[in-house]
């Protein structure tokens, strides 16, 4: 049984914005903790200017295309600037991307894996990284 999703009784705007915040949140965190400067980057970069793409859809049903601004719904970046930021933004999107199948079968976790990296390097978020 799944848990009820708090994002369900938002309105996708309204996700957006904590979904955005949690990236400036995390870095604040980190400067105020005195952590180094490249696990800072990491919190920074490990979106990239990815879309929010669930709720970015959801936007477009509620809102429809002429009132919605896909630029409103990407993360600000920067995009990974090393090769250790993109394999945590890989990760990162994987590890969300599987948990959110119905059928966690080995096929079909590879054909998901497969998906969300060829669909970050569609969108050009590793074209910063070495």
């Amino acid at each position: 049984m799944m848990a009820n999703n708090k994002h369900d009784a938002l309105e996708p705007s309204m996700s957006r914005l904590i979904i955005l915040n949690h990236v400036k949140e995390g870095v604040e965190l980190a400067r105020k903790n005195r952590l180094n400067q490249k696990i800072i980057d990491c919190i920074e970069q490990h979106h990239g200017t990815s879309l929010i793409f669930y709720f970015y859809q959801r936007a477009l049903e509620t809102d429809g295309a002429d009132e919605v601004g896909e630029e409103n719904y990407r993360y600000p970046g920067p995009k990974p600037q090393t090769k250790e930021i993109a394999i945590v933004m890989l990760a990162d999107v994987v590890e969300g991307a599987t948990r959110s199948m119905e059928e966690h079968s080995p096929t079909k976790i590879d054909e998901m894996v497969r998906k969300v990296i060829n669909n970050k390097f569609i969108d050009g978020q590793l074209d910063e990284c070495n």
